[in-house]
């Protein structure tokens, strides 16, 4: 992940979102499994996906592994995006809210936040 992505995102409004399974699985999910997870249940709003899967690899975005998860993030204009997905089973999430972006200097969030 980009350094200082989730201190940026915490530094604005931001939602932080993380599910957990009721009890543990029976067996740890594969790397492939936990891109597929997120893949098939993401939903779309105006042109826009969450979870973000950022495909590239680049000072914009990317789709990493760990020792023991599978991540995006995006830091792209107002977008500043980070998950995670467990092979437990347990996805956490970072985003910033766009709207301490909008009205401030591309890139940058306003003197304070808007929401």
């Amino acid at each position: 992940m980009k350094d200082k992505l989730i201190e940026r995102i915490r530094a604005v409004g931001h939602w932080r979102i993380n599910l957990r399974p009721l009890r543990p699985l029976d067996e740890r999910l594969s790397f492939r499994q936990c891109q597929e997870v997120v893949e098939q249940n993401r939903v779309s709003i105006r042109g826009w996906d969450y979870p973000h899967i950022s495909y590239r690899q680049d000072e914009q975005g990317a789709l990493e592994r760990g020792d023991q998860f599978v991540e995006s993030w995006c830091d792209w204009n107002e977008q500043l995006e980070f998950w995670r997905m467990y092979r437990s089973g347990q996805f956490l999430s970072y985003n910033a809210l766009s709207e301490d972006f909008l009205h401030g200097v591309q890139g940058r969030p306003r003197a304070g936040p808007f929401l």
